[in-house]
Parts: structure tokens; sequence; C-alpha cells
């Protein structure tokens, strides 16, 4: 898996040293150690999934002038149109003071709006605007592409 990701992302934009593939730490009596943090899934599923996240905010600040959470928000609003504010949050860990801030911003800019949700007034409906759906299809579009 590891040369994979390495043939994938690259050394550097995984910051893989090569003392990272062939050296593991050795126990008391010079025997290798049981468990090296290395060689567990978990560990190397959160480096590929920060090189991934990583090269996505290099990606849509770049070329689209989003930031990757904005860019996930735009599409979650534009995907569920309207969108519940608390399930955004849900969906993407995020706390409500920091998502109520990019809406924000993201309104700011044209590309959402926020408005009571129809079925309760308590809460809100997020949306993206017709500026906002368009970006989003772009951003699709090249993402697609990026990920074949």
């Amino acid at each position: 898996m590891l040369s994979w990701m390495i043939s994938v992302f690259g050394r550097k934009h995984l910051d893989i040293q090569s003392k990272d593939v062939l050296s593991r730490p050795k126990g008391d009596g010079g025997e290798e150690a049981a468990v090296d943090i290395r060689d567990l899934m978990s560990f190397r599923l959160a480096r590929l999934a920060a090189a991934s996240d990583k090269s996505a905010q290099q990606w849509s600040l770049c070329e689209f002038g989003l930031r990757l959470n904005e860019w996930r928000v735009l599409g979650l609003a534009a995907a569920m149109d309207p969108a519940p504010f608390a399930e955004i949050a849900r969906m993407l860990s995020m706390d409500k003071g920091q998502l109520s801030r990019i809406v924000k911003a993201m309104a700011a800019r044209g590309l959402m709006r926020s408005e009571p949700d129809r079925r309760d007034q308590r809460a809100l409906s997020l949306s993206a605007t017709h500026a906002g759906r368009d970006l989003y299809g772009r951003m699709v579009a090249r993402a697609k592409q990026r990920n074949e």
C-alpha cells in the first residue's frame, strides 16, 4: 500500500523519507519491536488523508479561490439544496461557529444564502446561489478529472 501511495502522491507530498520504509525500532534485545505505528493501517490512512487534504486545499484555492472547507460546505449545500445547517456541521465534523463564519463569508461573496428552515423556523437551511451552483458545477467537473 505504501508503494501505491508514493506512486500516487510522491514521497515529498507524503513527507516520506527512506528511513520511514527501511528502519524499524528495535527492542531491548535488538529484536524488531512487536508493533510499529508506521505499520498500522489507521496511521497510513491518516497520512494519506492529510496528503489528500493538502493537495485539495492547494487545488481549490489556486484554481477556484475557495479554501477546502468552503468548497466542502458549498458542495454539500449545492448537492442537498436546501441543506440543514446542523446536518452540514455534523457531516463535516465542524463546530457551528466555524460553519457560521464560512457561511457568512460565502454569502458575502454571493455564493450561498441562509434562511430559516421551512419545517423548523428555529433552524437554518443553506443553499447555493446561482453563482454558487455554477462554481460548484465547475469544481465538481474538475475534481472528477483529478480523480481519474
